[in-house]
């Protein structure tokens, strides 16, 4: 299991935020499977009052802006090549017995709903 972890926000963000990950959790399949791997309800912290949370700061920083994987197709920051092969070299690894690999980065374009997702959800 794993948690999500963000930098405090304004309120008005951090609801913002919190909605759109509860539609992805919940009325989605992918985000429904993926509320099984990790706690979908994020943690709010003041990252300059927490250094391991300052340190994925970092490695995020880092990982949006100089790893490009699959789907990701923004250009990289070249200044930021050594590090980013650091941060890749952290990724979990598994080959199934079907020979598909696992790895441990999951490139999620957006927590927003497709528009042709939205009409077919049920109105609370």
């Amino acid at each position: 299991m794993g948690t999500i972890i963000f930098d405090e926000l304004d309120k008005s963000q951090s609801h913002i935020l919190l909605t759109q990950m509860e539609e992805y959790f919940l009325k989605t399949k992918n985000g429904r499977t993926r509320s099984r791997l990790i706690i979908p309800q994020p943690l709010f912290v003041h990252s300059d009052l927490t250094t391991m949370v300052q340190m994925a700061d970092i490695l995020a920083y880092v990982i949006s802006w100089g790893v490009r994987l699959r789907f990701m197709v923004e250009p990289k920051r070249d200044e930021l090549d050594e590090m980013a092969r650091g941060a890749l070299a952290l990724r979990y690894h598994n080959q199934r017995p079907s020979g598909d690999h696992v790895w441990g980065f999951k490139v999620i374009r957006s927590l927003e709903l497709s528009a042709r997702l939205v009409p077919a959800l049920p109105m609370a």
